[in-house]
């Protein structure tokens, strides 16, 4: 067991110190260049994600997560804004196959209404008692591929459909950092 170890060590970390150092460096090297590959920020740009983000705080997104796992429901994803070729950072509400619909603010999905939307409806009907919040959409069904997406703030949001394609990666690690605009 004991020749197992020193050749365990010898391994990682070279007979000398001058290569234990070159290792470290090399494996530091391939870590940055495998998390700078896999992962890239984010900054919140607009209030459509209040109070989940806010605007101009910074995110990490993996950038292949979707490479192996299909969105779900919930899941805070950055997308290609097809209108104008930017980014929008939202939350996917409606995944393949199911039928969307959005009355009075209340979000239905295959009929049933999704209460996890509804207490984020509640509170904007709080805060705004005399606004008219919300349009009616749908009922759609989504196509093979398609996500219906929405930003957490509903009264400052835009909602729409995005093909997986076009979404570019999951949030995974919302910073604590925000930029400060004056």
């Amino acid at each position: 067991m004991k020749r197992l170890l020193v050749r365990l060590k010898v391994l990682i970390f070279g007979k000398t110190s001058k290569s234990a150092i070159i290792r470290c460096i090399i494996f530091a090297i391939g870590f940055y260049t495998i998390f700078d590959y896999m992962f890239d920020t984010y900054t919140v740009d607009g209030p459509s994600m209040d109070n989940t983000l806010k605007e101009g705080q910074i995110v990490w997104i993996n950038k292949y997560h979707y490479n192996f796992f299909d969105p779900l429901r919930y899941d805070i994803v950055v997308i290609r804004d097809l209108e104008d070729g930017g980014t929008m950072v939202k939350r996917i509400i409606g995944i393949p196959g199911e039928k969307i619909e959005m009355i009075s603010g209340m979000i239905f999905i295959n009929d049933m209404p999704d209460f996890d939307a509804y207490e984020v409806l509640e509170l904007e009907a709080n805060n705004y008692p005399n606004m008219i919040l919300f349009d009616n959409f749908g009922p759609y069904k989504l196509k093979p591929g398609e996500y219906f997406y929405h930003g957490d703030n509903r009264i400052e949001s835009i909602f729409g459909t995005i093909y997986r394609e076009n979404i570019l990666g999951k949030v995974v690690i919302p910073s604590q950092e925000e930029t400060r605009r004056h």
